[in-house]
């Protein structure tokens, strides 16, 4: 009659600790996830323009109303009319290249309006974006060839976000 041995108390000790730290693993990670969704979130009405001419010591006010004038000339919109929150320069000057401008449009279907129109600036050396979180952007960057290597197979394929979007074409 010999009975089962039981776990040392050690060895159960052991084991809820591991168990307890996933836990926690899982949830930190889900907190940070939810962390970059309200970042992006409360950056979708930002616009980050690239390559915007920059003259020194220009101030918010001078930065907005260069954007207002891309706008209304290059783009054919009426820029003096869209609310723009705040337009300002972002990171250190080097000398050379103009620092990026990150604008918030108070209306998101305008800021969007934007967006749409940035064909328009091909060739130019300015470049308008979507504004997303750190993380985001990394992920993007990871997301890229993988959508250009579906796009060159004949695929529809674009980022939404931090999301890679495809479709096969049906010929």
């Amino acid at each position: 009659n010999s009975m089962p041995s039981l776990p040392s108390t050690s060895h159960l000790q052991t084991s809820n600790a591991n168990l307890v730290s996933a836990k926690i693993m899982q949830d930190l990670t889900s907190v940070k996830e939810k962390i970059v969704d309200l970042e992006n979130r409360s950056r979708r009405n930002n616009l980050r323009v690239d390559g915007l001419p920059e003259n020194e010591g220009e101030t918010w006010e001078q930065t907005e109303a260069k954007l207002k004038e891309l706008i209304n000339l290059k783009l054919g919109l009426d820029g003096d009319s869209m609310l723009i929150e705040r337009a300002h320069r972002v990171g250190k000057r080097d000398g050379g290249r103009p620092r990026v401008v990150v604008a918030r449009f108070l209306n998101w279907k305008e800021k969007n309006e934007v967006l749409q129109n940035s064909r328009k600036l091909q060739r130019s050396g300015i470049y308008l974006n979507d504004d997303f979180a750190e993380e985001t952007v990394r992920r993007r960057k990871e997301l890229l060839p993988v959508m250009k290597k579906m796009r060159e197979q004949g695929h529809f394929a674009i980022l939404k976000v931090d999301k890679l979007i495809t479709k096969e074409h049906n010929l």
